[in-house]
């Protein structure tokens, strides 16, 4: 299901038109055709949506370990913390816990503050908590630095250089099939020797494809031209 934010007036119909006069196609029903046309571009919007912005692996590690960073200097300022500062510390927790656990048998305890008293029960339940103690809240800390110097150094291996756009590719994945619902002709890519598109399906794509977005070079459009015939071939091998 593709989102209402997707779809976007594409192709008018004097547009559809004329990509069918470029591609050779005579579609039997133009308005389905230039229906399919409109989700095939929907779903390229969506898919190209989610991966515009994606964030390099450098730029997450970089956050995952600042988090260790900070995590480490909260455990270090902890356990050298001077021995009068330790002890108001442990007076305010004290007193906060006890003032905490009275407000939670009143069910007055709100759920938005932050606590160190875990509430266990429903609202409607007779109260049950658990009182953190400053070693325990350590250790979660611990436990949050682990756990973020692991996910940096787990990240998924992604390939080096430029990314193959998804969106594009699936969107060829489905005109490439419109194509041949639609047509007996073969759907095949010539070009020029300095690539331009020379045949109807190659020069059906790449001006199918301007009415999405005209910034798309025509050489990465044919390029995944190539790509589907080549996986269609070994498909049907």
């Amino acid at each position: 299901m593709v989102h209402s934010r997707h779809h976007i007036d594409t192709y008018s119909a004097e547009d559809v038109s004329r990509l069918c006069k470029i591609g050779g196609l005579k579609p039997a029903d133009p308005s389905k055709f230039r229906e399919e046309l409109e989700q095939i571009a929907a779903i390229y919007r969506r898919e190209h949506s989610r991966r515009a912005n994606l964030p390099r692996n450098k730029d997450v590690a970089h956050d995952l370990k600042g988090i260790v960073k900070r995590t480490n200097q909260l455990v270090e300022a902890l356990e050298n913390l001077p021995d009068a500062s330790m002890r108001a510390l442990l007076r305010e927790h004290d007193r906060r816990q006890h003032s905490d656990v009275i407000l939670g048998i009143k069910h007055e305890l709100p759920h938005d503050v932050p606590s160190l008293t875990i509430p266990l029960s429903k609202p409607d339940e007779e109260f049950e908590a658990v009182n953190l103690q400053l070693s325990e809240v350590k250790n979660i800390i611990l436990g949050l630095e682990n756990i973020a110097q692991t996910a940096a150094e787990t990240l998924p291996k992604r390939r080096s250089g430029k990314l193959r756009d998804l969106g594009l590719r699936l969107w060829m994945s489905n005109i490439h099939l419109l194509w041949k619902r639609t047509t007996d002709e073969p759907f095949t890519r010539d070009v020029t020797p300095a690539g331009a598109p020379v045949n109807a399906a190659a020069r059906f794509c790449t001006s199918a494809f301007r009415h999405i977005d005209t910034r798309t070079p025509e050489t990465l459009i044919l390029n995944e031209m190539r790509y589907s015939i080549r996986d269609r071939k070994k498909r049907n091998m």
